[in-house]
């Protein structure tokens, strides 16, 4: 605040000293040569101005603020009530002219808030502008704006392809002298057409960009677009050089004809390793059409699951035999990973130099997911999805395995064998089917209430086997078996009811080294039955 009336300034910081949701911190100067020292040495949000200072007066201090800080939100605090005053003010950039005793608090707040978001909006307006300013000037396409009187605006890739150093070499002059087109016999009065919106191109238009000079010319295609309200009269023509993509079509069409009857996708890719070409059978496995490859390098397929060295062992094999095979994982353009079984081979030129590699690939991931289903039936329950004996008994050896590689307080382990009791009733009063529900609800439970690195097994039946490793203490397994325990004696909802099934749990605690894992579960399986026959017992170590 630049206010040389201390009455005035103390009033102002009274308003904005209680004002809700908003903390203003104000700093207060008499002169505007004081307040140009704090503007340059802090960072501040506004500034409120009066207008007769000691050192400056009128619409001058308005003028001097806004040139050393055009960035900075000013809003005119003074005691001149004068329309002109005002308008000279609004003019000299301030965002607001307030009089002096006809502001309130909240006048005055709304004020400030309004001018700072204001301010931010022109900054972001600025900002987005000089961003699509230079997103235009930056584009590889060439950018004419034209308006009736001819050019107004090119952008440097227009210059280049038509040949000239500066916009200058263009304003004013006709499009229709640059660019020409067998499609279009009369192109001048299209383009005046499109600028009064009486004409829209359906699509880009192929001919040819002339120099400024006449004699430079290069295959390219066209399209003009009237612009909108904001650039009303103006209209923009989009001028391509298409030589590489006619030779893009060349390869297209070459790879056509050689791999259009390979159903099994193919590349070639140069020494560096940039894609050439590829088949019909690439686009339909990977989604990528023929533009999105050409030119990149085949690495970017790779969907970053291979091994560290994999493309070192690639490399060798081909420098050494000349040829590769093996699965590859890539990536379609969906994103989605899938397992290719890959060939590649190195091409030679006459002098036994590598000229080109060409791969040929069979998406394989359905044969994989096969394999791994069965490995999955074969390892698990179908019923509840747990693991099966045969799963259940390779992690015991494991573990029992690395217990001598751990620390002695990480080595306890122990296995909870868990029969349910009378389960068989279930399936008599219920049938089968809601009972393997039931099976299904407390499989669940056990699994969810046991610890992340535990397991639990189904052996069939009514029979489940827990492996608990990384104990802290022994009572541990004791109070795992009864939280599962708990949870398996909590109702379970059978058909329109619920029912409760009991559980004896057998548990073996800490083996020796050197047991096998078919000794634990035999214990194990002992305890169990001792638990059942204790009758009010729920579990019964070994």
């Amino acid at each position: 605040m630049i206010e040389d009336n201390p009455g005035i300034a103390r009033l102002v910081r009274a308003m904005l000293g209680d004002v809700r949701q908003t903390t203003f911190h104000v700093t207060a100067t008499g002169r505007i040569s004081e307040g140009l020292a704090k503007l340059r040495q802090n960072d501040f949000d506004l500034v409120l101005l009066d207008l007769m200072l000691p050192d400056c007066e009128g619409v001058n201090s308005v003028q001097i603020l806004s040139q050393a800080f055009p960035d900075l939100p000013l809003v005119v605090l003074t005691g001149l009530d004068d329309e002109g005053d005002g308008q000279a003010a609004i003019q000299a950039g301030a965002h607001d002219y307030l009089i002096k005793g006809s502001v309130d608090r909240e006048l005055l707040v709304r004020t400030i808030h309004f001018a700072i978001q204001r301010h931010q909006i022109e900054r972001d307006l600025v900002d987005s502008q000089e961003r699509l300013r230079s997103l235009v000037e930056n584009l590889p396409d060439g950018v004419l704006l034209y308006s009736e009187t001819g050019v107004t605006f090119a952008n440097p890739a227009a210059l280049d392809l038509l040949g000239a150093t500066s916009e200058q070499d263009l304003v004013g002059r006709g499009v229709a002298e640059f660019v020409v087109s067998g499609r279009e016999s009369n192109l001048h009065l299209r383009l005046i057409e499109v600028l009064r919106g009486d004409y829209r191109f359906p699509e880009f238009v192929e001919g040819e960009c002339r120099g400024i000079d006449g004699n430079q010319r290069k295959f390219c295609e066209f399209m003009a677009t009237r612009l909108g309200r904001s650039m009303a009269g103006q209209a923009q023509l989009i001028l391509r050089d298409i030589k590489p993509r006619k030779q893009a079509e060349k390869y297209l069409r070459l790879a056509t004809t050689v791999f259009e009857a390979s159903a099994e996708g193919m590349m070639i890719w140069d020494p560096q390793g940039r894609i050439e070409m590829v088949n019909e059978a690439f686009v339909g496995i990977t989604g990528y059409g023929t533009a999105d490859v050409v030119g990149r390098e085949a690495r970017f397929l790779d969907a970053g699951r291979h091994r560290s060295g994999f493309y070192e062992s690639m490399g060798e094999a081909l420098k050494e035999q000349g040829h590769w095979r093996g699965d590859f994982w890539a990536r379609r353009k969906s994103g989605e990973s899938f397992i290719a079984r890959l060939t590649m081979s190195a091409i030679r030129d006459d002098s036994g130099r590598v000229s080109n590699y060409v791969g040929v690939f069979s998406d394989i991931t359905d044969e994989k997911e096969q394999e791994a289903a069965i490995e999955h039936l074969a390892n698990h329950d179908p019923l509840t999805g747990l693991p099966n004996r045969r799963l259940f008994h390779d992690r015991l050896t494991q573990a029992l395995a690395d217990r001598h590689r751990e620390p002695r307080d990480r080595s306890r382990l122990a296995l909870l064998f868990v029969d349910l009791d009378d389960f068989k009733k279930v399936n008599d009063d219920h049938g089968h089917k809601q009972g393997d529900r039931a099976l299904q609800e407390i499989a669940h439970r056990i699994r969810n209430s046991l610890r992340e690195g535990d397991t639990v097994a189904r052996f069939g039946g009514d029979e489940f086997v827990v492996l608990l490793k990384h104990l802290p203490s022994e009572s541990t397994a004791e109070e795992l078996a009864h939280k599962v325990f708990e949870v398996i004696t909590q109702p379970v909802p059978v058909a329109d009811s619920k029912v409760r099934v009991g559980a004896s749990i057998g548990i073996v605690l800490s083996p020796k080294h050197g047991d096998s894992a078919d000794l634990l579960l035999g214990r194990a399986d002992d305890a169990m039955y001792y638990s059942k026959e204790a009758g009010k017992r729920r579990y019964h170590f070994y």
